[in-house]
């Protein structure tokens, strides 16, 4: 199968596999500039997906020394997971050497979900294994948009078989990139055809 995608002059198509995790930062005038900006997770899911995983992972270090290693103090490794699965998403990290990540003051503010098959309630937020209270995510916000996916959701590994799917965009978030966190939340799952 053929697809045709928009693409003026002034958009980027991206594409990005399911079952990833994709750590972005915004942009910046200097290269300095952006890797001091909050990241934002985009986490992908077989299009209407009600069971699946998905793993991403970023290394920050000072950017000085040539090699790439931990326990120096300058720097910071984190895994991103992510499950749907029993009417939950479940999006969590494992850290290692957070303390150079926690002193530049590295956060994630938004976490974007895609694919996951239903809306979204019932936020819970744990930080250091600490669960947040609700007023202190009160600054949260849903956004749901449904997906199409061009009729491909048949044929692809993990796929319910079912059209479409939903994003789910968390925004408000000020999780430290340095520490461990988890975030789980209930899908709005209604069965049929």
């Amino acid at each position: 199968n053929y697809f045709t995608l928009d693409a003026p002059l002034n958009v980027v198509n991206v594409h990005v596999y399911q079952n990833t995790i994709l750590p972005m930062q915004k942009g910046g005038l200097l290269s300095k500039e952006s890797r001091t900006t909050p990241f934002t997770l985009v986490i992908t899911f077989p299009s209407g997906a009600e069971d699946a995983d998905a793993a991403g992972k970023v290394y920050i270090d000072d950017d000085e020394d040539p090699e790439m290693q931990l326990g120096n103090g300058k720097s910071t490794y984190v895994d991103f997971l992510a499950s749907v699965g029993k009417g939950k998403v479940k999006v969590w990290s494992k850290v290692d050497d957070g303390e150079f990540a926690v002193g530049l003051g590295l956060v994630i503010e938004k976490v974007i979900v895609v694919g996951a098959a239903g809306g979204s309630h019932g936020l819970q937020v744990e930080v250091d294994g600490q669960l947040l209270s609700p007023s202190s995510i009160s600054e949260v916000s849903f956004s749901e948009t449904a997906i199409e996916n061009m009729g491909m959701a048949e044929n692809v590994e993990g796929s319910t078989g079912k059209k479409g799917g939903m994003m789910v965009q968390v925004g408000g978030l000020a999780l430290p990139l340095g520490k461990k966190f988890s975030l789980t939340w209930e899908l709005n799952v209604t069965s049929g055809p």
